[in-house]
């Protein structure tokens, strides 16, 4: 009796995390990396960034290429900044990522600029086609070099996600093996390779900087 006292919790616990795996499509990877880098976690934003940072890399983007939480200045005469989730750069091109984590049903079109979410009520939210299409020029603006830059669009699957009308350059993921496939069919860029080092000294300090910035980011979005 004891014994079952002991075993019956511990089986109750593995099919619960059994479960939860299964219903956000996780690896026990994913679920040991979450105990491991909790501080990667706190939100369900840093949590999402942190799958698609992980994707990549097992796709094999070196992660010395990869920059998270990229800050770019918008040069409209403010100290305002443009946060990029994740941004490669890769022998195609630069790539910019917009991930987003939300819950509930999305409802969005490709030519609206407002997007909606229902989940305990319904709140409206800026496009991330127009989102990322923004990141991109503030991006060309401040590097002022004449490179490729793709966006694309990805999200967690604790959504119900109905969209349309995506332009084809906005390249909406929605599900594993899409990107892989998208970026197979993106031409190369060879001389984007003498680059790297010059545009990894531009973007290094704007990556998850710690002097501020995103603190004033953050206060800036809610004026």
């Amino acid at each position: 009796m004891r014994i079952i006292l002991i075993v019956a919790p511990l089986v109750a616990l593995a099919a619960y995390f059994i479960l939860l795996l299964r219903r956000n499509q996780l690896t026990f990877s994913d679920l040991w990396d979450m105990l491991s880098n909790r501080q990667e976690y706190k939100t369900s934003g840093q949590g999402g960034e942190r799958f698609l940072y992980r994707e990549l890399i097992r796709l094999g983007v070196p992660e010395s290429q990869i920059f998270r939480n990229v800050y770019i200045p918008v040069h409209d005469k403010t100290n305002k900044t443009s946060e990029i989730d994740l941004l490669v750069l890769s022998k195609k091109g630069i790539l910019v990522f917009e991930h987003k984590t939300y819950q509930g049903k999305i409802y969005g079109d490709g030519r609206s600029k407002k997007w909606a979410q229902y989940y305990h009520g319904k709140h409206t939210f800026l496009s991330p086609v127009e989102q990322n299409r923004y990141h991109a020029e503030c991006l060309r603006r401040f590097l002022d070099v004449k490179l490729p830059i793709y966006t694309f669009i990805t999200h967690s699957v604790s959504g119900e996600w109905h969209i349309r009308n995506i332009p084809p350059e906005a390249h909406f993921i929605t599900k594993k093996g899409d990107f892989s496939r998208i970026y197979q069919n993106i031409p190369d860029f060879p001389a984007i390779a003498r680059a790297f080092h010059s545009l990894s000294e531009k973007l290094s300090p704007l990556s998850r900087p710690e002097d501020g910035t995103r603190e004033q980011h953050i206060a800036n979005f809610g004026k």
